[in-house]
């Protein structure tokens, strides 16, 4: 184990381990004169996470690829045993926890997906017959490398007819929601969308994440012009270009000709208008 190793080499010489890196933050107001690139490179010197002394401000972080073996595979390993789907809904909680990219979900939940199919039925011996332990969250690092060599190779990846064409979350904007419920519907027939969300106040960021995935398919969202823009401008803060939001029957004309039938007054429809100037400028 890391703890081990470190314990075993301390004081050798031997080449140290790392599983990521710290920063020291020091506050502008206590730094007592300008330091060059140069001379902050010569004081740069390792020190152990437990030997900090008191009063500095560490910044742990670990390397993305240490993070998903150990965090998601590994962790995820007792996950799996219920179902390969709670595996997918753990991976893909913790890189929404994590705050991670589309470009590096689009990367790795492929990954995730064969690492789970790979341990339904794990081999006993790797690709060159060498032998595997059993399957473990103590010795499952044998059954990783050989995943990760198979995987590179073209193994346990879905298939391209499981893709979705479409990918994403469209918001169709209107009125009512009754009105927006057939279009929804035909979308979602359509664009072999996986499921349709009636109000974006519901519309979560696991939602959002899973929409984007080539084998789940989009999400066709309905609003109703007051249910408000903040659930949706929040989530463009990092899924904007995988929102499309589409205003229904919400035109000037279209919208003096439909709050007329509603009855609705002045001060309503006055507020009824500015809020559509919102969501036209919410993303």
């Amino acid at each position: 184990s890391f703890q081990k190793y470190s314990k075993a080499t301390q004081n050798t010489g031997a080449m140290g381990l790392f599983r990521g890196f710290s920063l020291e933050l020091i506050p502008e107001d206590e730094v007592e004169e300008e330091v060059s690139l140069n001379n902050a490179l010569e004081s740069v010197h390792l020190k152990n996470e437990h030997g900090a002394e008191d009063g500095e401000l560490m910044l742990k972080m670990k390397f993305l690829p240490y993070m998903v073996r150990t965090f998601i595979c590994r962790n995820g390993l007792s996950i799996m045993e219920k179902s390969r789907a709670a595996f997918e809904d753990y991976a893909l909680n913790q890189f929404t926890r994590w705050g991670m990219s589309e470009t590096a979900l689009y990367k790795w939940m492929p990954f995730f997906r064969g690492w789970a199919m790979y341990c339904q039925s794990p081999p006993s011996v790797t690709s060159d017959r060498r032998k595997l332990p059993t399957l473990s969250s103590k010795l499952y690092l044998h059954h990783y490398n050989e995943f990760s060599k198979l995987f590179v190779d073209g193994h346990f990846q879905a298939a391209k007819s499981n893709e979705r064409s479409f990918r994403g979350t469209i918001v169709l904007v209107g009125l009512e929601r009754t009105t927006l419920a057939p279009l929804a519907k035909m979308l979602m027939g359509k664009l072999s969308c996986s499921k349709i969300i009636t109000n974006s106040n519901d519309l979560s960021q696991t939602d959002m994440v899973r929409s984007i995935q080539r084998e789940n398919g989009g999400i066709v969202c309905t609003s109703e012009i007051k249910d408000g823009t903040k659930a949706i401008r929040n989530l463009a803060k990092r899924f904007e270009s995988a929102l499309y939001i589409v205003m229904v029957g919400c035109s000037e004309r279209e919208l003096e000709s439909s709050l007329a039938e509603l009855h609705t007054d002045n001060p309503e429809n006055r507020k009824i208008t500015g809020m559509v100037r919102g969501w036209m400028k919410c993303k």
